[in-house]
């Protein structure tokens, strides 16, 4: 069975019924939509869900291929039984289908699933062994996930402003930290989309600044993938995007699954942050030989179903096409501010 195959057995393939091809008509593949919830006055009433930039319900076909899938789950990587080989396959084909929605198509870039965006953004800050001497440069306008592991890294961090007027990015105050400490910044991050404004700061211009520099770029992009077209860039453009980090639980995949993708030569030189079975190809008394990317990266038993759900909302969304996600959005925004 080719993966093509294989992927349409599990659900990973089957488009959605009629009203899911657009935009609008997802609304008929989110669970719970049609929900009622209770008032204080004892009565109830239909629930509008305003925390999609905290947690997104799950898309309908999601669930349905988990529990489709449920029969068959069994350890990655570890057996030689049927269960076990399939359910290998089916994690390298769901790592295959994230890569491809974010453009990590170089073989210089790998994608490690991770727990959620704050796991990634904290062993990003631990791969990158920063020390005193190092800067990390990021914004006023982050998570505390993009926020906090960088304080915590034994590196200065600098944090830039954000316009007082508009709540957007200040570009030049970036410039101006990056040349005052030249030759030591070695990371700039911001995030994609801000989850207090909803601003889209211009992050490429920001990766080419950092790159003029000797830096490198890490995008939080956690508000940005469930809503615009995104891919990680060429690693030779001055606009690439070293590292990417998101959550699946805010594209409507839950069940615990994140993505730190990125630069491979990050990840090849000394041990991992986590260690344990699976990240290692023999141990002996003396030496471990650990295993090559990205599983070196992905200690312990893997969340299978974590990775099969965000793959399977990544095809939902890929389903619609994310210029008309886009799109839809600017059309509920003008009817917000109408």
């Amino acid at each position: 069975m080719n993966d093509n195959e294989l992927m349409a057995q599990w659900g990973l393939v089957d488009e959605p019924s009629d009203g899911g091809r657009s935009a609008a008509g997802l609304r008929a593949h989110v669970a719970g939509v049609d929900a009622t919830v209770p008032l204080y006055d004892g009565s109830s009433v239909p629930y509008v869900n305003f925390d999609n930039a905290a947690t997104t319900p799950a898309f309908l076909p999601v669930l349905e291929c988990v529990e489709q899938y449920q029969q068959y789950y069994s350890s990655i990587h570890r057996g030689t039984g049927f269960k076990s080989l399939l359910s290998t396959r089916v994690y390298d084909v769901c790592r295959r289908v994230v890569a491809d929605f974010i453009g990590a198509e170089s073989k210089d870039q790998c994608l490690v699933f991770t727990q959620n965006a704050t796991h990634s953004l904290n062993k990003l800050a631990s791969r990158l062994s920063l020390t005193p001497d190092d800067v990390v440069i990021t914004t006023h306008m982050e998570h505390h996930s993009n926020l906090l592991p960088w304080r915590y890294s034994g590196c200065r961090v600098e944090v830039a402003r954000v316009c007082r007027e508009d709540g957007t990015l200040d570009i030049s105050d970036i410039e101006a930290r990056l040349r005052k400490n030249a030759g030591k910044v070695r990371l700039v991050t911001c995030s994609g989309a801000s989850n207090v404004t909803g601003d889209l700061p211009p992050f490429r211009q920001v990766a080419r600044l950092a790159h003029e520099h000797g830096a490198l770029f890490a995008l939080d992009a956690t508000q940005l993938i469930p809503h615009r077209p995104f891919a990680l860039g060429d690693p030779d453009d001055p606009e690439c995007v070293d590292f990417i980090v998101f959550s699946g639980h805010k594209m409507h995949a839950p069940f615990g699954c994140g993505v730190l993708a990125g630069r491979c030569d990050v990840f090849g030189e000394g041990h991992p942050d986590f260690v344990g079975g699976g990240a290692v190809h023999a141990v002996t008394d003396e030496n471990v030989f650990w295993q090559g990317l990205p599983e070196k990266e992905e200690a312990g038993t893997p969340n299978l179903i974590g990775a099969l759900a965000l793959a399977r909302s990544v095809q939902v969304l890929q389903q619609v096409g994310m210029d008309e996600v886009a799109e839809h959005e600017r059309v509920l925004t003008r009817r917000l501010l109408s």
